[in-house]
């Protein structure tokens, strides 16, 4: 019987190292045990303790960045009960946290590691998140487009999103391009265009009140989820 693995002080001292050496190195790809293990300054056998081995940790490191990333991108998002004002502030959100966390945002989008064996926990706050920004598009374009309609722009629209994320924090633009406030403008005009798609004229900047409160991520609703 496979033995249960501690869960205590040095657990949480694993986890918060490998998630400082992700931010330091800009992704997972040059982080390892080893150097896990030297930051807080026991051997890397030690680890084994308290993960079966350096996946385990790898998971458990993931799961804490998505609830960072959760509590960045949810920020005074509920704090209007117009539509727009609420998806505009996610997006900002999201831009502002790959700017300022771009190793996270690469641990979460991007980096090498095995994603299908993810606890169904953190997979569940993954899906969490996907909805909530699929819900928050909805509210802003519910009375031109389906569910399923809104579904597949907000979907193109993310992708455009992350594209001109990771374009942003690779430092793959030119000196002189202000990506973010060049993404804010097309997202404005994408939307206007799905909805002028559906038949009608439509401008982002107008108010778009709704009925009942923003949603939010379960996962945060009983503190922080740390």
């Amino acid at each position: 019987m496979r033995k249960k693995k501690l869960e205590n002080t040095m657990h949480t001292k694993f986890v918060e190292a490998m998630l400082a050496l992700i931010l330091e190195k800009g992704g997972l790809k040059e982080v390892n045990l080893r150097m896990v293990s030297k930051r807080i300054g026991c051997a890397h056998t030690n680890a084994y303790n308290y993960f079966e081995n350096f996946d385990a940790l790898i998971f458990e490191a993931y799961d804490r960045a998505v609830i960072y990333y959760g509590i960045a991108v949810s920020k005074d998002v509920d704090m209007t009960h117009d539509a727009n004002l609420a998806f505009k502030q996610f997006v900002e959100n999201i831009v502002e946290f790959a700017i300022e966390y771009p190793g996270y945002y690469r641990f979460i989008g991007t980096d090498d590691f095995k994603i299908e064996k993810l606890p169904h926990k953190t997979i569940e706050k993954a899906y969490q998140m996907k909805n909530l920004f699929l819900d928050l598009f909805y509210r802003v374009v519910k009375k031109d487009l389906t569910r399923e309609r809104s579904d597949e722009y907000a979907n193109i629209l993310f992708a455009y999103i992350d594209g001109e994320l990771y374009t942003l924090i690779n430092k793959r633009a030119y000196p002189d391009e202000r990506i973010a406030d060049r993404m804010i403008r097309n997202i404005k005009k994408m939307i206007e265009l799905f909805i002028l798609d559906s038949g009608r004229v439509m401008r982002f900047d107008d108010p778009n009140l709704v009925e009942g409160q923003i949603p939010k991520l379960k996962f945060l609703e009983s503190g922080s989820g740390l």
